[in-house]
């Protein structure tokens, strides 16, 4: 990170985030994509509520890993205005 240049280690910190959310965004999809397939070892019942579990942990992550990567845009656009202080 670059701490003499603020904008440029926002940008970085940016392209990491982004790259968080679309890892976890995969990770989203392989879940959704088991839950379509039949499991010997597991019954039904403990399957689908694994499966939500999981879901639902991934969305939440992925949505504050979105709400960071918003207030990124925001801090780098007022740093461009010149208005961050």
């Amino acid at each position: 990170m670059n701490m003499a240049d603020p904008a440029a280690s926002l940008r970085d910190v940016r392209a990491r985030t982004a790259q968080r959310v679309a890892e976890l965004i995969e990770v989203f999809d392989t879940i959704v994509e088991s839950s379509s397939t039949d499991h010997l070892h597991e019954t039904a019942n403990t399957f689908d509520a694994t499966v939500a579990f999981d879901r639902a942990q991934i969305s939440s992550i992925v949505e504050q890993a979105r709400t960071q990567l918003a207030e990124i845009n925001e801090t780098l656009h007022r740093l461009r205005r010149g208005s961050l202080g």
